[in-house]
């Protein structure tokens, strides 16, 4: 554990610590993992639509 917070206390955080972009701005990575997560983020949500939506016809199937 001790190896692990030596790291993280050397580990420069910020953007600007980093030398990509200004303070309050996203570096080029950060952007694409932005839009990597929200791309899974809308992929996930139309999945669990699609899960309820066939959660809900066999239930009404079942029914019968």
């Amino acid at each position: 554990m001790r190896s692990v917070a030596r790291a993280a206390v050397r580990t420069p955080h910020h953007p600007s610590e980093q030398g990509e972009g200004a303070a309050g701005q996203l570096s080029s990575a950060e952007r694409e993992e932005l839009k990597r997560l929200r791309r899974e983020n809308r992929e996930q949500q139309q999945t669990i639509e699609i899960l309820k939506k066939a959660t809900a016809f066999f239930v009404k199937d079942n029914d019968r």
